[in-house]
C-alpha cells in the first residue's frame, strides 16, 4: 500500500488563531480533567520580640551646631557633636536585643563618613555617626552593625552621636545636610 501524505493548508490569517485557540483549549482541558490538587502545610511562629520606634524619634530633623571652617582644618578632625535619642516603645515580652544598621550616602574622601548632600554646600566635610558607645563609627555602606540589649515590656532609649568630620585638609564653608537611615532587626 502506498504511503499517503496528508497536507494541512491554512489559508488566510483568520484560520491560524482559530487553530491555535482550538489546540490551546484542548491542552488546557486535558490538564484540568485530571483534577490535580496540592496541599500546603505552612508553619511558623508569631513572636512578641519587637518594638515600635517612637514617632517623635522615627523621623528627626537634627541641627548640628554651627562650626567654623577653621575648627575643622586638618583631615579627620571632628567637631559640633550632638547626641541623638531613638526611643523604642511597646517592646514585646520576648524582646532581648536589636541589631541596628546605619546606611546612607558615602563621602568620596572618607568611607566612614556620611556625605554632605547640600547642593553647593560646604566641601571637605562629612558626618560621623557613632554607635551607642559614642566611640565606634557606623559606616554609610551598612557594613557595621551594633547589637544593643533591650529590656522587654518597657520603653528602651538608644543614644547615638553625630559630628562633623573634615574629609580633606581644608574645609570650604557652606551649608551641610546628610541623611542617616537606621534599620532595626529585633531578636
Amino acid at each position: 500500500m502506498p504511503k499517503v501524505k496528508k497536507k494541512l493548508t491554512l489559508r488566510g490569517m483568520a484560520s491560524l488563531p482559530g487553530v491555535i485557540m482550538l489546540l490551546s483549549s484542548s491542552l488546557i482541558s486535558g490538564v484540568n480533567a485530571d483534577g490535580n490538587t496540592a496541599t500546603l502545610n505552612i508553619t511558623g511562629r508569631v513572636l512578641a520580640n519587637s518594638c515600635t520606634v517612637d514617632t517623635s524619634s522615627a523621623v528627626q530633623n537634627i541641627r548640628l551646631p554651627d562650626i567654623g571652617d577653621r575648627d575643622l582644618s586638618g583631615k579627620g578632625r571632628t567637631g559640633g557633636e550632638k547626641t541623638i535619642d531613638i526611643t523604642l516603645k511597646n517592646c514585646g515580652e520576648a524582646t532581648s536585643s536589636v541589631i541596628v544598621t546605619a546606611s546612607g550616602g558615602t563621602d568620596a574622601d572618607d568611607l566612614s563618613a556620611f556625605a554632605n548632600t547640600a547642593a553647593g554646600g560646604a566641601a571637605g566635610v562629612g558626618l560621623y555617626f557613632y554607635q551607642t558607645d559614642g566611640k565606634t563609627l557606623f559606616r554609610p555602606d551598612g557594613s557595621i552593625k551594633e547589637t544593643s540589649v533591650l529590656q522587654p515590656a518597657v520603653d528602651n532609649t538608644l543614644t547615638y552621636k553625630a559630628a562633623y568630620v573634615s574629609t580633606q585638609e581644608t574645609v570650604k564653608a557652606g551649608s551641610f545636610s546628610s541623611v542617616v537611615n537606621l534599620r532595626f532587626d529585633y531578636q
